[in-house]
Formats: structure tokens, C-alpha cells, sequence
């Protein structure tokens, strides 16, 4: 990965504070039982610029830090956590899409569903709970994410603005 320049930390920030704004925005949705977290769109943007990490992980650390319905500095680190692990997947796996995105999916349905399990009164199984927190996902980053991800490849002049 070449130097992180102040242009990749701009941008980082600009997403950081974008997937903050989404998470808040769509508060209602993001810490339901089933999550469907519209800000987890901005996973896709790793795929054309892995520099844009930093700036998820340092939003999902603020959302789930400050959002309401969220558990504080608990689902700030568990949330950050599942973020981390899920990025590195799709960065290892960028050149297939569809195969790197199975990796926050994953990531987020195992270490949310811990923290869910061990740290709500809610009477659910880690296996329910990852199933719906996998789902949430999915549909996100397929259903949103999938389709961003093939109208930003067409257009180069956005992948430019991103790179």
C-alpha cells in the first residue's frame, strides 16, 4: 500500500464522518434485532481505495460509541472489532466482490451476536442472533452495496475522486 497522504486522510475523514451521519440517521434500523445498517454501504468503497479503512473503523467507533440504542464503549469496541476483521477480508478479497463481501457479513453476525447475547437481558440464542445479524447484513451489502459497487466501477471519474 503506498504512503497514507493527507488527501487519504481527508477522505477517510469525510467517509468516517458520512458513516456516522448514516448510522445516526437511520438510528431505528441500525440497532434493531434484525440490523439493517444503511452506513455499511460504505464497505465497498475499500474495494477501490483500502485506505478508506480508517475512516469506517474510526465511524463505526463513533456510532456505536454515541449512537442511541447503542451500549456505549461496549458496542464501540465490539462493533469496531467486526468492522476491522470484516475489511480485512474484503481488502484481501477485493478483485472478487462478491466472495469479499461474505466477510463483513460474517465477521458482523459473530462478534456482534456475542456482545448481543452476553451483554443484552434479551432471551436469544447466539446462533439466532447471528443468523439476524448476518441477514441485516447481507441484505445491505448486497442488496445496497452490490449494486453501488458495479455503477462506481462503470465510472471512472468517481473511482478517481476516490483513489
Amino acid at each position: 500500500m503506498k504512503k497514507f497522504t493527507t488527501k487519504d486522510l481527508a477522505l477517510s475523514s469525510i467517509i468516517g464522518a458520512l458513516y456516522v451521519a448514516l448510522v445516526f440517521a437511520f438510528f431505528f434500523i441500525s440497532f434493531s434485532d434484525i440490523q439493517f445498517r444503511i452506513a455499511e454501504v460504505l464497505l465497498i468503497l475499500v474495494i477501490f481505495n483500502p485506505k478508506l479503512a480508517f475512516g469506517i473503523i474510526v465511524g463505526t467507533f463513533v456510532a456505536n460509541t454515541f449512537a442511541p440504542g447503542s451500549f456505549g464503549i461496549i458496542d464501540g469496541a465490539f462493533g469496531t472489532l467486526a468492522t476491522m476483521v470484516g475489511l480485512i477480508g474484503l481488502i484481501a478479497f477485493r478483485k472478487k466482490p462478491i466472495i469479499g463481501l461474505l466477510f463483513p457479513v460474517l465477521a458482523n453476525g459473530a462478534i456482534v451476536s456475542l456482545m448481543l447475547v452476553f451483554f443484552t437481558d434479551v432471551p436469544v440464542t447466539y446462533w439466532l442472533s447471528f443468523a439476524s445479524v448476518s441477514i441485516g447484513q447481507a441484505v445491505v451489502l448486497y442488496g445496497l452495496g452490490l449494486p453501488l459497487y458495479y455503477y462506481l466501477k462503470r465510472n471512472d471519474h468517481l473511482i478517481e475522486k476516490l483513489q
